[in-house]
């Protein structure tokens, strides 16, 4: 399966980003926010296989996310002349968290236009909100509560299945 194959390509480069030498905590952390996020998707998806196979629009969404997961995973890995990955985060934050913004909007437009995953319609407006203030407020307070929050809600997303 296509969408398969694109995010075991955003898991390898999300395992690069363990690899590295003199790694920032928040890339570390926030790389293991994407690689939860892709299991979560992962096993979302599992449970919706038939719909993938006979909705050729759920499919295109579906690969489409995938590749919005696999953008993301590639911004968020540093390249092996990127030594200082800390000054690689800060100049990737802004991209990074309108990735992850993008991301969680066209979920939204998803769920509403074309399926319904049984989600708080709330959930997804206050993440995306959290992740516009991380793009474009440099706190690293706000950062930091937004990941333990995000995470929160995956860990009990993943309980939940």
């Amino acid at each position: 399966m296509i969408p398969a194959i694109i995010y075991g390509v955003a898991l390898i480069d999300l395992l690069k980003v363990f690899g590295n030498n003199k790694i920032y905590w928040e890339l570390l952390a926030w790389g293991s926010l994407l690689m939860v996020n892709i299991i979560v998707i992962w096993l979302e998806l599992w449970a919706k296989l038939d719909l993938v196979a006979t909705d050729k629009w759920f499919f295109i969404l579906v690969i489409i996310q995938a590749i919005l997961f696999a953008q993301i995973a590639a911004v968020i890995t540093p390249e092996e002349k990127d030594i200082d990955t800390k000054i690689y985060f800060h100049s990737i934050r802004k991209l990074f968290f309108s990735l992850i913004s993008a991301t969680i909007v066209f979920n939204f437009l998803s769920q509403e236009f074309f399926y319904d995953d049984q989600r708080s319609e709330l959930i997804r407006p206050f993440i995306l909100i959290m992740a516009l203030a991380c793009a474009f407020i440099d706190k690293i307070w706000i950062r930091t509560t937004s990941l333990v929050i995000i995470f929160g809600i995956l860990i009990k997303i993943l309980i939940s299945l």
